[in-house]
């Protein structure tokens, strides 16, 4: 059953320091993008509610004040300047001579310099082991810090060199050596030792490197130097140390206060693999919020692993919060609409009734549950709330709508005009309903009504006293989201109507300039042809050239925008006959009415095809081009068709059986393929 019989029934239906590493992920099938519709799409999309988008309402959510996650940490492009002018600084205050400063500084520098290519050198070595790649490196040896450094640095940079070979080990002894030096010597490498203790425990003792890096934060507030930002840097690495711990509560506080949304994601994907974990992530009202978020938006934007909005665990997270929340609770709109998609139609009331704000949402998922409950009128007006509570220019990316496998970008005040769109066609006033569907851009299911629903001079009369010029494109792109459609679209659509009702003289003006002269050739080759008065060749003639025009140019002189011909897709795609058979009995006469004979893919070649027969019944028998003549037109339909196309297999063989091309159809038993 299509979408449009279940609605028209009222059928019931169901970063930015630190990322956490181990996000799972999947792939997505490759295939056509279709664009969606509410009236006649695959998907149950008006009674169903689409994914929020996940940065938008990312951006809702306060961060907690944490004053060091403020800082932008400075180290990636600082740690070689910081480094030599801390050391110049200690050996001035040391009393070091000139000549000496200037001798070690430079040493410094060199063997910086140096221990980047060493580090260079083991990373390439550790790429290749990884990876099982012959390996090409050799071990490097970690190189000795220069002569005559103070101590804290000297110990400091013995720890890197070791870090950078790969021996964990040695860098964290060198490092808490420099931790064990007394206060004052300690100081200019205390908050960078630390740092990289806290680092190199973070996977393997995320207790311990905790500890750390709360240790280092209190020196620093403590007035420590901290050129190079390492408490902010801090802030991620504990997060993901209380992520490693299984402290999800502290760790979505610490990478929201650094506004780091993708380890957010991360941390609340591992979160909802357990209801327990569920739990806890409700009970904190902040961490409520980041989950409510999760939940809303479906697992994240453009994500493999979407969650099923009836997922068990959808439901543990609203039982959860249901149980720690109070009367009034954040979100509740969204809690409102979580539920709804849900399938939990009593808990989006009760959602509702504890909304303390009249967001756009609250009109929104009333009108869902007021069109399940069959009250057209009412549902129609709070769709209209919905629509007036968005800014026009708001657009939401890569939603997903229940029933519907395709993702698409929308502009939700657009949406809902075109949900009403599809109200007004249920209750029955069809220029509305049309009206409402051009306005919010809804092309394919605009097209439809237009077609399928309203008479010929409905809509003749719709074009003359809405869009009475033609302007704009005459084509519309289905395939990305618009807010307009062109008046010359709407005049094109009726030009190919009034076309296929015979009614050429009144088409003509709708048409494109272009395709005008297409229509007017084809036409007046048409009357030619069947003028009796004409001699016999000359209305063959004719005839052949009306069909060859009927069937090279059919689509642009009567193509249906959508089913059968789909000209909205170039006739590229056959998405299927778009009007269902159980609707209400109006609009189903109307459908009927409307369609086209015959009800096939590409029908206006059937229609050349007649025009062919026509003048294969002037053409004489046993006649090379009478034959030719059969297999071209015959070939119009007859390798998607062949049943269509039999006809002319058969007067060939039996009109034009001494032919080269008779004996060769009666020998293939079909249409001989055209050489060239």
């Amino acid at each position: 059953m299509r979408f449009i019989e279940r609605f028209l029934l009222g059928a019931a239906v169901s970063a930015s320091i630190v990322l956490v590493f181990d996000v799972s992920g999947g792939a997505q099938a490759c295939s056509p993008w279709f664009p969606n519709q509410v009236i006649s799409d695959r998907g149950e999309q008006l009674q169903s509610l689409p994914a929020l988008q996940f940065d938008r309402e990312m951006a809702r959510i306060p961060k907690p004040d944490i004053p060091e996650s403020k800082l932008p940490p400075k180290f990636d492009a600082l740690t070689d300047v910081e480094d030599v002018r801390d050391v110049e600084a200690a050996l001035r205050a040391r009393g070091d001579a000139a000549d000496s400063r200037r001798r070690t500084v430079a040493a410094l520098r060199v063997w910086r310099a140096n221990l980047r290519e060493v580090a260079e050198r083991q990373e390439r070595r550790d790429w290749e082991r990884r990876l099982k790649y012959p390996v090409t490196v050799a071990q490097q040896t970690a190189p000795t810090p220069p002569a005559g450094l103070p101590a804290a640095f000297d110990l400091y940079l013995r720890g890197a060199a070791a870090w950078a070979v790969g021996d964990v080990a040695a860098a964290r002894t060198a490092w808490r050596a420099v931790v064990a030096l007394p206060p004052d010597e300690r100081r200019p490498r205390a908050v960078w030792a630390e740092y990289m203790l806290g680092r190199s425990l973070v996977d393997e003792k995320p207790a311990e490197a905790i500890a750390w890096f709360t240790s280092l934060r209190e020196l620093v507030r403590n007035g420590a130097p901290d050129p190079l930002g390492l408490a902010s840097a801090a802030v991620g690495w504990e997060a993901r140390a209380r992520y490693r711990s299984r402290e999800f509560v502290r760790a979505l506080t610490l990478y929201q206060a650094q506004g780091d949304s993708s380890s957010v994601l991360t941390v609340l994907r591992t979160a909802f693999t357990r209801p327990e974990w569920v739990q806890d992530v409700a009970a904190d009202p902040l961490t409520r919020r980041l989950g409510t978020v999760y939940v809303v938006t479906r697992g994240g934007p453009r994500g493999c692993d979407e969650l099923d909005p009836e997922s068990d665990i959808v439901r543990t997270w609203l039982g959860a919060i249901e149980s720690v929340a109070a009367q009034s609770v954040a979100d509740a709109d969204r809690l409102a609409w979580i539920s709804y998609a849900a399938g939990d139609f009593d808990g989006a009331r009760r959602w509702l009734a504890r909304t303390t704000t009249r967001s756009p949402l609250v009109p929104w998922v009333e009108a869902k549950l007021l069109l399940r409950e069959g009250r057209l009128q009412e549902a129609s007006g709070r769709l209209a709330e919905a629509a007036r509570g968005f800014p026009s220019d708001e657009e939401w990316g890569d939603v997903q709508y229940d029933g519907d496998d395709d993702k698409y970008g929308i502009s939700p005040a657009l949406r809902l005009l075109a949900e009403n769109g599809a109200v007004e066609l249920r209750r029955g006033d069809f220029v509305a309903s049309l009206d409402l569907l051009v306005k919010a851009g809804d092309w394919l299911d605009a097209a439809f009504v237009a077609e399928r629903v309203l008479t010929v001079d409905e809509l003749r009369e719709f074009v003359a006293a809405r869009h009475p010029r033609a302007e704009g494109s005459p084509s519309v792109s289905v395939w990305e989201p618009s807010d307009t459609i062109s008046s010359a679209a709407l005049h094109y659509l009726l030009a190919r109507r009034l076309a296929r009702a015979g009614r050429w003289a009144d088409a003509m003006p709708h048409y494109p300039e272009g395709i005008r002269a297409k229509a007017q050739t084809y036409v007046a080759e048409l009357a030619a042809g069947r003028d009796a008065a004409r001699a016999r060749d000359a209305r063959t003639s004719s005839l052949m050239a009306a069909a060859r025009a009927l069937r090279q140019d059919g689509i642009d002189l009567i193509g249906t925008e959508t089913a059968p011909d789909w000209a909205a897709v170039g006739g590229s795609f056959e998405l299927g006959d778009d009007a269902p058979d159980a609707v209400p009995p109006e609009i189903a006469a109307r459908a009927a009415a409307a369609a086209v004979t015959p009800m096939k893919r590409w029908h206006y070649r059937y229609l050349a095809m007649d025009l062919a027969w026509e003048a294969a019944a002037l053409m004489p028998d046993e006649d090379v081009a009478t034959a030719a003549w059969l297999r071209e037109a015959g070939c119009w339909v007859a390798w998607h068709d062949p049943k269509g196309a039999d006809r002319f297999y058969k007067a060939l063989i039996r009109r034009c059986g001494t032919t080269a091309l008779g004996r060769e159809a009666l020998a293939k038993k079909w249409f001989p393929r055209e050489t060239k």
